[in-house]
């Protein structure tokens, strides 16, 4: 082989090499944009069903477990007397959900747990403090419940995704309906 045929070769096969990682480094870009608009998708849609339990409710209580959990009471049934009640909670790196009647001692209708959302970090978001999922507003919205969930599929920061909604509160009711929560 001549030199002018290996310096022809080594050009071709650079052209070829720099397509190829072009070529990938725009996958892994579409891959890394898919999956964040993913995320958003699960955070978005865990922070909607978190506003329709409290929304459908027509009592809160005060947020638990340093902002990881929350329940909120709906009014008695005009027949039965029989209120619902919600519970909202994270644990671990799920959002979890799950109901009873309030007269759930008698009755024993005791919902399971329900995974609402996985990924979910507001324990320990990487590389921050924890993010309280359930708060009480301040100021002119201390009537609101501020609901923020945070989602992650990767292991760093960069890859959180927090979503955050206002939600009005009717009431707040520090006993009542719903006590005592069962375990």
């Amino acid at each position: 082989m001549t030199g002018v045929e290996l310096v022809v070769s080594l050009v071709v096969l650079g052209l070829v090499a720099s397509g190829i990682v072009g070529v990938l480094w725009s996958v892994a870009g579409s891959a890394e944009r898919f999956d964040r608009a993913e995320v958003t998708r699960e955070a978005a849609a865990a922070v909607r069903a978190v506003d329709g339990g409290i929304r459908s409710g027509t009592a809160l209580y005060p947020p638990t477990d340093g902002g990881m959990g929350l329940v909120v009471a709906s009014a008695p049934d005009a027949r039965t007397g029989v209120a619902r009640c919600e519970q909202w909670r994270i644990v671990g790196v799920a959002l979890e959900r799950r109901e009873w009647r309030s007269d759930w001692r008698t009755s024993g209708g005791v919902g399971m747990w329900r995974t609402v959302a996985r990924d979910v970090v507001n324990r320990a978001p990487p590389g921050a403090m924890p993010v309280p999922a359930f708060a009480f507003g301040t100021g002119t919205a201390a009537k609101d419940v501020v609901v923020s969930i945070v989602v992650n599929h990767g292991v760093d920061a960069s890859h959180s995704v927090r979503v955050t909604r206002r939600v009005p509160v009717s009431s707040v009711a520090p006993e009542g309906r719903c006590d005592p929560v069962p375990n």
